[in-house]
């Protein structure tokens, strides 16, 4: 079986690293100063990308620039976001209802005579909550973008990070190197 050999880490650019889009991959540039780039990969070296954005324009982003590089795993149908945001609609109806039966128990609990908070008008209550806002959600969720990204180590490089927390903290490392 013959492998072929690679270069050794320190021998490979940024730009010559298989972790990298190569040209005609859908990307999205996070840049400094809050500025997103979408579109196609056009080439890419040790100084720039080269994106061609969705409405033809090229657009050159340094890499120096570069916060963040993702690239698209292609598009989610429109009825898996429909059903997923209608499930979050769901658990967040779900949620409201729990908490305005907590705050209702008081009166819900009571036995006075002729209260209108009786357990029919509290289940068409919660009933009309969940239908609504799983409803809600499934619109929302069928308008909603429909594109996954997957994070690319970018800049290639190694962070080091803390995270206080109770009784201490945490210390992260993140290591990005070029194959």
């Amino acid at each position: 079986m013959l492998v072929p050999a690679a270069p050794p880490l320190g021998a490979q650019s940024p730009a010559a690293s298989p972790l990298l889009p190569d040209s005609g991959t859908r990307v999205r540039i996070d840049a400094a100063g809050r500025v997103r780039v979408v579109g196609t990969l056009v080439r890419r070296d040790s100084a720039a990308f080269v994106v061609r954005k969705d409405d033809g324009a090229l657009l050159t982003v340094p890499t120096d620039v570069a916060r963040a590089l993702w690239v698209s795993r292609g598009r989610t149908d429109r009825t898996e976001r429909a059903l997923r945001g209608a499930g979050v609609g769901f658990l967040t109806g779900a949620v409201l209802a729990g908490a305005a039966v907590l705050v209702l128990a008081d009166d819900l609990a009571s036995d006075c005579d002729g209260c209108i908070m009786g357990a029919p008008v509290v289940g068409l209550g919660i009933a009309g909550v969940l239908v609504t806002t799983t409803a809600i959600g499934g619109v929302l969720g069928a308008a909603g973008a429909g594109e996954r990204w997957q994070r690319v180590p970018w800049p290639p490089g190694a962070r080091l990070g803390f995270a206080p927390g109770a009784g201490g903290g945490t210390v992260m490392v993140h290591l990005a190197l070029p194959r």
